[in-house]
């Protein structure tokens, strides 16, 4: 796919957007504050990395308007 094959983002969506974003990176703190460092700290650190992939695509999408370059290269970076 290509970029002109995604719906532009519109000034009316950004607070949509950062609004979604705000709440998953609360979920995952929440799910991170679940998990205690002691006994998790692979899961921790996962959670952790998936969370930063998630986040910069939101970023990316608000700075630039456009969706990111998205591969599945990204989320399995998350996990590794």
């Amino acid at each position: 796919m290509k970029q002109g094959d995604f719906e532009k983002l519109t000034p009316t969506d950004e607070p949509v957007i950062r609004k979604l974003g705000e709440t998953i990176e609360r979920d995952f703190e929440d799910l991170l504050a679940a998990l205690p460092p002691e006994k998790d700290p692979k899961t921790r650190t996962s959670v952790k990395n998936f969370l930063g992939a998630v986040l910069k695509f939101f970023k990316e999408r608000l700075d630039h308007y456009e969706w990111p370059l998205f591969t599945t290269n990204v989320a399995e970076s998350g996990f590794s």
